[in-house]
């Protein structure tokens, strides 16, 4: 495995490959980015004989592990990169970490906690080792090149170490050239682009990711499982209810200890004032409450005082435990919109092809229908950009969202998009106004098809856009960085920035946000609903005639 480094030098830059020889290998560049790796396969059979293997071997064993861990031997990078241990990292700085860590193998911890592990990897595709190699190094990025077989491409969920100053993120890449996936066009994806910089004493604390899980590698230590004896194991779970039973200390004559910490607790009695929420009693603390395992009239756990099942109106079970909710018929899974019935589909025949001002080879733009900016000459419009400028960029091909556009096809499609957003921005110049770009990305659901909305605001009114997105979505949206294979709803701001709100599953999120927000900022709060702004079909082509022309001279498909 390759990876390559891009930096800026003076006004220039400088590309740099580093190519990672030997078993083991740790080193830091002049910009103070610590690479490490541990190559080689995994072979059960041979991992615990014989002594460090060499460059030469296609496997490793303990014995490098041991050296990856400890000691291993350090090449340089030039004359600009010195030599380190991870020995020795560790005992100069607290709670290290690698910056990069590269292996063959995926490590055996990581398919926990995760919710997105592809079906083709198996346990045969998972090394134990390696676990003790992550746990050591904490890799903010770790690359992996052999991951199932053919090799897969998967983009885990990023998790956090213990402390929160520490994040993860696990990228398996795809063998280059390698086959197409079971539909006959897609490769696995053998490249990764992502932008990285030294953590230094006044970095500050990394922003937790919306996706974040559990961290794989540190269960055992945050649950505190201890290892029974044949003694005090019983075979029982508790996990799964089958409750085991400590059992009592005795002494060297077989008396039992009483504990006297037990005794207090069921004499102790509660401060004035304090109520038990199960029984509402003031004589015992919840922990000691009779009634705290008592059941309702179905098996599962009693409701507290007041409450009503909303399904039966039964106040003997909660509404989870109700027998007419599992006599309920299960919903329909919700099927996927096809092209022949899609809105932005130019395939299908209800498309209002009258609202296309452009076609270009991958993507087409359009006037929205039903148009946030009013265009009646008698209506106070905040722009004058001829036929009202709120214009939607699509694809021509059928995707749910760009980030789900397949790697090989998506450059020549994003780029396009590019080209018309730079269009786009110095026509509405022309008008006094500045283009405000809203995306929806949903990764669950019916899908759609990909588009992005563009207003254009006043260029007296863009400083106040990221304001007003803020404070229209209050407390209920938060932003945060730009995500990865995640759903998300995204800004781009006139000067260039984006904000970015990651669609939680489960929880709800307004569809018509980006439009409601604008519609707030330009005091049309009338025209927030799309649907109460229709208009004829005779109104909607004028429209559209009067943006082409005034677009002709900034229009890609027509220079």
């Amino acid at each position: 495995m390759c990876i390559c480094l891009v930096r800026p030098v003076s006004t220039k830059r400088r590309l740099t490959f580093m190519k990672m020889a030997g078993k083991t290998t740790i080193i830091t560049t002049s910009q103070k980015l610590t690479i490490a790796s541990l190559g080689g396969q995994f072979d059960a059979k041979t991992y615990g004989e014989g002594s460090d293997l060499g460059p030469e071997s296609s496997t490793f064993n303990a014995a490098n592990v041991a050296s990856f861990l400890k000691s291993p031997s350090l090449p340089s990078l030039g004359d600009s990169a010195n030599q380190m241990t991870l020995a020795s990292l560790r005992s100069s700085v607290s709670n290290v970490q690698i910056d990069v860590l590269l292996t063959h193998g995926w490590p055996a911890k990581i398919i926990k906690q995760s919710k997105s592990v592809p079906p083709s990897i198996d346990s045969a595709s998972l090394v134990p080792p390696l676990d003790d190699v992550v746990s050591a190094s904490r890799p903010r990025y770790h690359f992996v090149a052999g991951g199932g077989s053919p090799a897969v491409f998967w983009e885990r969920e990023p998790f956090i170490w213990s402390g929160g100053h520490a994040i993860t993120r696990f990228i398996s890449l795809g063998a280059f050239g390698g086959p197409t996936d079971t539909s006959g066009i897609k490769k696995p994806r053998w490249f990764y682009a992502f932008s990285i910089a030294p953590i230094t004493p006044l970095s500050p604390k990394p922003s937790i990711p919306a996706n974040c899980t559990e961290n794989p590698f540190q269960l055992d230590s945050r649950t505190g499982a201890k290892r029974s004896t044949d003694d005090d194991d019983d075979g029982g779970n508790f996990i799964f209810g089958d409750v085991r039973v400590k059992r009592p200390r005795r002494d060297q004559q077989g008396s039992v200890h009483q504990n006297n910490s037990e005794a207090k607790k069921s004499t102790k009695r509660p401060p004035e004032g304090y109520i038990c929420r199960i029984c509402q009693s003031a004589d015992h603390y919840i922990k000691d409450c009779p009634e705290k395992y008592a059941t309702g009239d179905t098996g599962g756990r009693k409701p507290p005082p007041g409450y009503i099942c909303r399904a039966c109106g039964s106040e003997a079970h909660l509404i989870r435990d109700c027998p007419s909710m599992k006599e309920r018929p299960r919903r329909d899974p919700v099927r996927e919109i096809q092209p022949a019935e899609c809105w932005f589909c130019l395939s299908n025949p209800g498309l209002s092809k009258h609202l296309i001002v452009s076609i270009g080879t991958e993507v087409y733009v359009t006037l929205a229908k039903g148009p946030l900016l009013p265009t009646d000459p008698d209506t106070l419009s905040p722009t004058h950009v001829p036929g009202g400028g709120h214009i939607l960029i699509i694809p021509i091909s059928h995707y749910p969202t760009l980030s789900t556009i397949p790697t090989d096809l998506a450059p020549p499609v994003l780029s396009e998009v590019d080209t018309y957003r730079a269009a786009l921005r110095t026509m509405y110049a022309k008008y006094g106004a500045v283009p405000v770009f809203f995306e929806m990305s949903r990764l669950s659901g019916k899908g759609g098809h990909a588009h992005i909305q563009v207003v254009p605001v006043p260029e007296s009114k863009k400083d106040g856009v990221e304001g007003a997105f803020s404070a229209y979505g209050g407390g209920q949206v938060v932003w945060e960085d730009d995500p990865l294979l995640v759903g998300y709803f995204r800004v781009d701001l006139p000067d260039g920035r984006k904000m970015v709100h990651i669609l939680r599953p489960g929880v709800m999120f307004n569809l018509q946000f980006g439009r409601e927000a604008l519609a707030h900022y330009l005091a049309l709060k009338d025209r927030a609903d799309w649907k109460a702004c229709s208009q004829s079909e005779d109104k909607e082509t004028r429209d559209a005639e009067a943006f082409k022309d005034a677009f002709v001279g900034f229009d890609p498909a027509s220079l």
